[in-house]
């Protein structure tokens, strides 16, 4: 499976799936998992990204913080601990993509989705408040940092009170979101994905949406710490992504 470069932007290293940009407008969705070669070519991880390119999706996506060349992938999340900031401004560039490929005639408004595995699901539930994002999808998705053992040291931290869900409730309450997670996952915290979207569900309540579009499926752990996905979830996930964003 062959993926493409996308030019250079804000720092960003880009590659795609599906459609040439030469064809313009295309369903997109952006998947967050490991660097961005890696995210789009390597089993299992871009099984999610496969089905969308065949379902005629432009899939873009994004090397993480603490991946990519010079980094070790299994460090990622200590880099994360270690530099915030970068991990605040990676959000905030990647924000400005979505308005790019909009303002640039590759994406409509409201037909992108984002996904995301892991420590990428974290990302892609941030860029859910995005006004252009439509719907979001996380595969054993991180929703607090301060669950995972990197981050224990880092309360006293003010970015990871501004890099929190929680600080994003407002406006993520009308998006299409949808969570799958092992019983018992300990690496990323069951029960803080379920608090995650308690806690959406109850703001969303507070503004009069008595039926919140957040979701969150349990289904049996597998895997190191019971945190892996089967095939069979990255399919399902893949699919009701696609129906989220060109009904």
């Amino acid at each position: 499976m062959k993926s493409l470069t996308y030019p250079h932007f804000c720092d960003l290293d880009i590659e795609y799936l599906g459609p040439s940009l030469d064809a313009g407008e295309a369903p997109t969705v952006i998947y967050f998992s490991l660097c961005a070669q890696e995210s789009l070519s390597l089993d299992p991880f871009n099984q999610p990204a496969v089905f969308l390119k065949k379902k005629g999706f432009r899939v873009y996506s994004i090397t993480l913080p603490g991946h990519g060349q010079g980094f070790d992938k299994y460090k990622a999340m200590q880099y994360w601990a270690d530099h915030l900031d970068k991990l605040y401004v990676f959000i905030q560039n990647v924000n400005k993509f979505i308005d790019h490929i909009v303002d640039t005639s590759l994406a409509k408004a409201n037909q992108i989705g984002v996904m995301g595995l892991s420590r990428g699901g974290f990302i892609a539930t941030h860029l859910a408040a995005h006004p252009h994002v439509k719907a979001a999808l996380g595969f054993a998705p991180v929703t607090n940092l301060v669950a995972l053992n990197e981050f224990q040291e880092l309360n006293s931290n003010p970015l990871l009170e501004e890099l929190s869900l929680e600080a994003i409730l407002n406006s993520l309450i009308k998006k299409k979101i949808r969570l799958y997670i092992g019983n018992r996952d300990v690496r990323v915290s069951t029960a803080s994905a379920f608090n995650f979207i308690s806690k959406l569900a109850e703001a969303a309540f507070q503004k009069r949406i008595r039926s919140s579009n957040a979701e969150l499926i349990v289904g049996p752990s597998i895997g190191q710490h019971g945190h892996g996905t089967s095939p069979q979830t990255f399919d399902e996930g893949a699919s009701w992504l696609e129906k989220q964003i060109v009904k």
